[in-house]
This record gives C-alpha cells, sequence and structure tokens, in this order.
C-alpha cells in the first residue's frame, strides 16, 4: 500500500505541530499558494522566490528534519533543498553528510548488536537508520526521525518545490523518479540542476508523456567568481537551454561579498533577462547571507535565492510584494 501524506504526518507527529515561530513572521496565505509558485517559476521580472537550504537548516529545527520542512512551508518557502543518500538496502533518505555521526546520535549504536561498525550510510539498512534521531545545531539530541525522500515528497507535494543535491548519490530513472510517479508529484520535484538542458529535456517529455504535467528545472550555470570577467559560461549555458528549448534558468553562487563585481553580476543577470530567464543566486557564506545582499541582488534582476536565514528571507520578501 503506498504512502498517503495523512500517514506521514501521523508518523512525525505533525498533525498538530504549531511552529516555533508563530506569533513571530508574518505568513500572507498567498505566500504559501502553490499555483502562484508555479506561475513565477519560470517568469521573468517577477517577485524573489526563496529556497530553504536543507530545510529549516538549523534555526529552529535540525537540518533535513520533516519538522524543518513543515515549519518553512507553513512560513511560505517556495523550494526546499535537500540532501538525498541511499541505505544499504537502497532506501533513499533525507541527509546531508555520507554519514550519521554528525546529524545524529549514531554513537550510542555503532558497533553494537545489530548495528554497523561504520557510519557510512551506505552501510546501514534503513530499518538501523530509523532507530537514530536527529541533533539539533547545538548537538542537542532530538525526537526527530531522519527521514526518507519518499516522506519529503508528501509533504512537499502541491505546497512547495523540492530541489535535490547530492546528485552523484543517486539514480534519477531508478531512486528518484519512481518515487516522483507513486507520489504523483511531477510538478513538485525539480529536476537536479547538474543535468545538462538535454537531458532535462529528456525528462520534460518523459514526465509530458506519463502525466500530461509539467516538470521544472534550472540549468547549472556555472557562475562563480572566478567567471566575474569572462560572460562565455553564461552565454553557453543560455544556448544549451535554448537549444534544448527550455526556459533560460540559471544557477549561480555569491561566495563572498564583493560589490566590486556588482556589475558584472548585473551583466550577467541581464543577459538571462536578454533570454527571457533569470538567475539562482546561493548567499551559503556567511558574509554574503545578510539583508543589504539580498537587496542588492534582487535590485540586480535575479529572481531566486538560497541562503541559511529563510525566515529572515521570507519577512523581507512579504516587505517587499505586498501581495503576489
Amino acid at each position: 500500500m503506498n504512502t498517503t501524506v495523512e500517514q506521514v504526518r501521523n508518523e512525525y507527529g505533525l498533525n498538530d505541530f504549531k511552529p516555533l515561530w508563530l506569533g513571530k513572521l508574518n505568513v500572507r496565505p498567498d505566500m504559501c499558494d502553490f499555483e502562484e509558485k508555479k506561475r513565477t517559476f519560470y517568469q521573468f521580472n517577477s517577485r524573489m522566490m526563496v529556497c530553504a537550504h536543507r530545510g529549516d537548516n538549523n534555526n529552529l529545527y535540525p537540518e533535513n528534519s520533516l519538522e524543518g520542512t513543515e515549519s518553512v512551508l507553513l512560513a511560505g518557502a517556495d523550494m526546499v533543498e535537500t540532501d538525498v543518500h541511499l541505505t544499504k538496502d537502497g532506501v533513499a533518505i533525507i541527509m546531508h553528510d555520507p554519514t550519521v555521526s554528525r546529524t545524529t546520535d549514531a554513537e550510542n549504536y555503532l558497533g553494537k548488536p545489530g548495528f554497523p561498525e561504520s557510519d557510512s550510510i551506505c552501510d546501514w539498512t534503513f530499518e538501523q537508520i530509523r532507530a537514530l534521531r536527529l541533533r539539533a545545531a547545538d548537538g542537542t539530541v532530538t525526537n526527530c526521525l531522519v527521514p526518507t525522500l519518499m516522506d519529503q515528497i508528501l509533504l512537499c507535494k502541491d505546497r512547495a518545490f523540492l530541489t535535490l543535491d547530492k546528485h552523484n548519490e543517486f539514480d534519477w530513472d531508478r531512486d528518484i523518479y519512481p518515487l516522483i510517479q507513486k507520489a504523483d508529484a511531477y510538478e513538485t520535484v525539480l529536476i537536479p540542476y547538474t543535468y545538462s538542458p538535454a537531458r532535462a529535456r529528456e525528462i520534460t517529455e518523459k514526465v509530458k508523456a506519463d502525466s500530461g504535467k509539467q516538470i521544472f528545472y534550472f540549468a547549472n550555470a556555472r557562475v562563480v567568481p572566478a567567471d566575474y570577467g569572462d560572460h562565455g559560461p553564461i552565454r553557453k549555458a543560455i544556448a544549451d537551454l535554448q537549444a534544448a528549448e527550455l526556459p533560460v534558468c540559471l544557477r549561480g553562487s555569491v561566495r563572498g561579498y564583493d560589490k566590486e563585481h556588482d556589475a558584472q553580476w548585473a551583466e550577467k543577470a541581464q543577459l538571462a533577462a536578454e533570454a527571457g530567464g533569470k538567475l539562482y543566486i546561493e548567499t551559503l557564506a556567511r558574509e554574503t547571507d545578510f539583508e543589504e545582499n539580498w537587496r542588492r541582488i534582487i535590485e540586480m534582476g535575479c529572481g531566486y535565492l538560497m541562503g541559511n536565514k529563510i525566515y529572515e528571507h521570507l519577512a523581507l520578501l512579504s516587505e517587499l510584494y505586498p501581495a503576489y
């Protein structure tokens, strides 16, 4: 029997979930409208969309926990970034590291009867993983379970996009697409950005044939500081997307707070705009992840932002865009 979202909510204790930000964050119903999110994804010159890095990422809940995912979904996040690894018996789970030591209480189980001596996820069965509990940012062991990817997909379905990282750890056709089919979540899970536009086109056509629905994608444009003076990589990414007849959505990054390079970033955003598209920007480093920087990225015309301060991102959206 296929798992349902109701079963997921019950298993993780989410039926009566009240986020820790309740009463402190202004959330409007329109910020949680998935139909609006789908309309906005490819729409040039629209509002900024924001992605929750590892879900809540230890702001209020453990990273890559379903509690953290539920919290950011209720707050209005447009996307949730999550990390995927496979257990010994082939179950896709949500965890950033390839090992269980940093984020769980695995030290209580390692080498004990019925548990492996190795902390590598690939040496643990899903049943063994299920005994673990996630740690909070300060190392405190919580009651949060390690989620499966399927549970994450069901929780995000019809609410927000889900973008998958650690692409070398899974096979799309074997490990991911069957879950999307079971969950009927074709519009929820994004095609991994590391996949070429040609591969993305193949997946797009298969999804359309299987379901009649659209699957979304932004390409890895390799827009990094090393390319500041060179627009060749972004021009090639645009050309590849156009050749594949896909919208021009490009993924870049900001590794340092470098106002002196604003002109080059603006030029890259303009190149995407001229092709009818926009840039997805990450500000994961501490020196880039603050409001002044987010505002300048928005002013440059970039369309997506992922950082580690999701609730502050959402508060800024609420301020800048009174109505979606």
